[in-house]
């Protein structure tokens, strides 16, 4: 064997070596990659606002588990986002009992996070979606409540029903079509959660 072929046959290898690494890494980045498809939104919501149809362009379903008091209840996001992609509303349901039931619906109480009740807020976002327009919290006057009214345990799938009326609690001063009561009315959902 000459010195050139030995020069051939080292590049070679080397290319051979570089080949299974390039392979290895895209194997493993393909593998992590897998535990990351989950999809951030999955389900339908829609319901009647102030009598006017509305439907959320997306919606989020998570187990919280922020606080063990939480005890695996869930929380659902229906969520609508302007033409650029930019979150506007957010109907968020927090501490949902994963479970076929009726479920009244209190005022978020920021202040006592364990608390055992199911409470809603709305927020309404401006700018990139992170400048907050308004925001409401459930009337404590109002027959508020969450109907679960299909459950799997092993698909995760939920849906429901429900009817809301919020209370605006703060706006910001720009904020001058913004109107005092939000009453929600045939509410209905169908989601499923994906942690």
């Amino acid at each position: 064997m000459t010195l050139n072929q030995n020069v051939q046959v080292s590049d070679t290898t080397k290319m051979k070596k570089l080949d299974n690494r390039i392979f290895i890494f895209l194997a493993i980045a393909l593998a992590c990659n897998k535990n990351s498809t989950l999809p951030e939104y999955y389900g339908t919501a829609s319901m009647t606002i102030n009598g006017v149809n509305w439907q959320a362009d997306k919606v989020k379903c998570n187990v919280l588990k922020q606080y063990t008091c939480y005890n695996n209840k869930i929380a659902i996001d229906f969520l609508k986002f302007s033409t650029e992609g930019y979150l506007r509303e957010d109907y968020s349901f927090e501490k949902i009992l994963p479970a076929v039931s009726f479920q009244k619906i209190y005022p978020s109480n920021s202040g006592n996070q364990c608390n055992d009740t199911l409470d809603a807020v709305y927020g309404i976002q401006t700018d990139d979606g992170d400048v907050n327009l308004a925001f409401y919290n459930t009337d404590t006057l109002g027959a508020s409540y969450l109907n679960v009214e299909n459950y799997n345990p092993e698909t995760k799938e939920i849906s429901g029903s429900f009817a809301v009326t919020f209370i605006l609690l703060r706006k910001d001063v720009s904020a001058t079509t913004i109107v005092d009561t939000i009453r929600i009315t045939n509410g209905k959902f169908n989601t499923k959660f994906l942690n």
